[in-house]
């Protein structure tokens, strides 16, 4: 019955989200599984360009692959506020390749990595270690991630020739490497906006020397590589972190915190200020069943009866 209603609240979800996406293509590796694959690599193959992916939660890890097609991959989140349901975990390196432009990335966790060799890609909404966009591409958004990089240089590496919008995010680099950088995009064909985000270097925050940046509203620990400060707007930097929020909390804002309402035109500085708040739990966005009623039996001449209630989580 369990299994029966998340099959329910699935595709009711997607009846309520108008998407331009073509069809959807489920996943799921329990046993019994409800989905039509139980593999992503399966899923990928069967996949048409336009399609949605949506994989159910699983209490092991799903093996990453390379995207190849225009798809959105969708998983249920990656942290339970109440610690009652399993997640949507990756294991190995996500790889947006040739032919995956207009691609999408959301609601996944562990300890995996993303390549981007494509453009127009999001990855929003997942809990993840590394995310490196190669030479040459464009529309690039990386939003309302926890990313946390352990044994890598660089956790967020961005090479020459490149455009990308970074906003709501937490990016951490713990690396012992001295020129670990929370970001490092050092090259002047690159064009980056970094807004409302909490980056922590052991060393560096941002290496962006030479770069053409846009960097406002953020939350900066440790050093800065910038050729001038020319494009840096409202940011906190390198200040008391017991004053500004609670760790523990997944860094809300504290009371009386210097970040509240000193961001540009007002708006808080840090992951839960503008127009695309960080989401705990990494929900997709897309309309969520929080509650479901439902006589357990049915009738053939009156069917079953199903009360549903839904919300949506914001951009």
């Amino acid at each position: 019955m369990q299994k029966f209603f998340f099959f329910i609240c699935v595709f009711v979800s997607f009846l309520l989200s108008i998407q331009s996406y073509a069809a959807v293509i489920t996943v799921d590796a329990n046993h019994p599984s409800v989905g039509m694959y139980k593999s992503l690599y399966s899923a990928h193959e069967a996949a048409n360009s336009g399609d949605t992916i949506l994989v159910y939660p699983f209490a092991g890890l799903y093996n990453a692959i390379e995207v190849t097609k225009k798809l959105r991959i969708i998983g249920r989140g990656w942290y339970d506020v109440f610690g009652k349901n399993i997640s949507t975990a990756i294991s190995g390196t996500m790889t947006f390749s040739e032919g995956s432009d207009g691609s999408s990335l959301e609601g996944f966790e562990f300890d995996f990595r993303v390549f981007i060799n494509a453009n127009d890609i999001t990855v929003k909404r997942n809990d993840l270690s590394y995310i490196r966009i190669t030479n040459g591409h464009s529309g690039t958004v990386i939003m309302q991630n926890y990313i946390c990089a352990d044994n890598d240089n660089y956790t967020l590496h961005i090479y020459t020739e490149n455009e990308a919008f970074i906003a709501n995010n937490i990016i951490i680099n713990k690396d012992d490497y001295s020129n670990a950088s929370g970001i490092y995009a050092t090259s002047d064909s690159v064009t980056i906006n970094i807004i409302h985000n909490i980056i922590l270097g052991s060393y560096y925050s941002l290496s962006v020397y030479g770069s053409n940046h846009y960097v406002a509203n953020n939350i900066l620990i440790g050093k800065i590589s910038a050729k001038d400060y020319t494009g840096f707007h409202n940011n906190l930097i390198n200040v008391d972190l017991n004053t500004v929020y609670d760790s523990n909390n997944w860094y809300k804002l504290k009371e009386n915190s210097p970040a509240i309402g000193t961001g540009t035109n007002g708006t808080d500085i840090g992951i839960y200020g503008g127009s695309t708040p960080f989401v705990l739990g990494g929900y997709p966005s897309i309309p969520r069943i929080v509650n479901i009623e439902a006589d357990h039996l049915g009738t053939k001449s009156h069917g079953l009866d199903v009360k549903i209630k839904a919300t949506t989580v914001r951009e």
